[in-house]
């Protein structure tokens, strides 16, 4: 995992029972996490998503809390335009979890928290996939816009 900041750290307690664990330095909170299988999918897209298509980090967050009827869940990333409006939500999962139906219709929830979100974006760090919604029908899309055509 080059172009990544990763260290060693220990978990809280005695030397003797201390857990010694890796963590990732996660550029769009600006502090190091548990570098479990789905961050280390979630900072390959942000990577991908910063480097590729020159999304910025400022418009990038992680973990955001969402509430919907009244059920709560916690968006992978959500990229916002300049206006802070949400126009993408990223669901990231486990390089072993397929990006089946039933993962597509489990993010498809989401969108009633962001009605004004145009795009989705699934990925599990071998498969990507994007649809851009339009009219409340979702479109798959060969190609994930780069920054500037969803300013």
């Amino acid at each position: 995992m080059e172009n990544f900041k990763i260290r060693k750290s220990s978990a809280a307690g005695t030397a003797k029972n201390a857990k010694s664990t890796l963590e990732i330095y996660d550029p769009v909170r600006k502090k190091y996490v548990a570098l479990t299988p789905e961050e280390k999918i979630r900072q390959h897209t942000i990577f991908f998503l910063n480097s590729v298509l020159h999304y910025p980090y400022g418009c990038m967050g992680v973990e955001c809390g969402l509430r919907v009827d009244d059920m709560f869940f916690r968006t992978d990333i959500v990229i916002r335009n300049r206006k802070a409006e949400v126009v993408m939500i990223v669901e990231c999962k486990q390089q072993e979890v397929a990006l089946t139906e039933s993962v597509e219709q489990q993010v498809l929830k989401y969108f009633r928290g962001y009605k004004n979100a145009r795009f989705l974006l699934l990925a599990n760090g071998v498969d990507m996939r994007c649809w851009q919604v339009s009219d409340n029908m979702f479109i798959q899309v060969d190609e994930i816009p780069p920054w500037k055509n969803i300013l």
